[in-house]
């Protein structure tokens, strides 16, 4: 590892632990069934395509509940997209995300988080750390455990992911 990138490596783990003493969660989880707000987190170039991203959101809303989205486009800049979005040019030195709808995205409180970013990516774990979540879900990872329920996949496909999802939480008594 050069020297620069373990300096910032150094950098983004001081800030993490800082910003986790700060962030002292109050979990309240009531069950599968009391889910009203969901906070989505998705890369537009990431492991699963941005219209299944898209479509569960649509299915989640039509069950009544409220979608917050939030897209990590790495070096892409697009507007007029029907999400919240930031880039690589809102990822301080620090490997830190210092855009203000990631920080409204994280103070946001929300029953269930979905994190479809891998954690091994900074900005995925630094956002998973500091959401304001009763329940975090995402992708399998054997050196993190900061998430309520991880989930190893084979193939990346979205509704495989949320089936497996939705029948660990519905068999599981809270």
């Amino acid at each position: 590892m050069g020297l620069l990138k373990s300096l910032k490596k150094s950098l983004y783990t001081k800030a993490l632990e800082n910003r986790a003493k700060l962030f002292t969660p109050k979990r309240q989880f009531q069950g599968w069934d009391t889910v009203e707000v969901y906070n989505i987190l998705f890369e537009y170039h990431g492991l699963f395509p941005v219209s299944d991203v898209l479509d569960l959101a649509e299915e989640l809303r039509n069950k009544g509940s409220q979608v917050n989205l939030l897209c990590y486009l790495g070096n892409d800049t697009k507007t007029g997209l029907p999400y919240k979005t930031f880039n690589n040019k809102d990822i301080s030195f620090n490997l830190v995300p210092k855009s203000n709808l990631v920080e409204e995205f994280t103070q946001r409180k929300v029953n269930i988080y979905y994190n479809l970013i891998p954690l091994h990516k900074e900005i995925s774990e630094f956002i998973t750390q500091t959401c304001n979540a009763d329940f975090k879900i995402g992708l399998y990872h054997e050196e993190k455990s900061i998430l309520d329920l991880m989930i190893n996949i084979k193939e990346p496909d979205l509704k495989e992911f949320i089936k497996t999802v939705e029948h660990v939480l519905q068999n599981t008594h809270t």
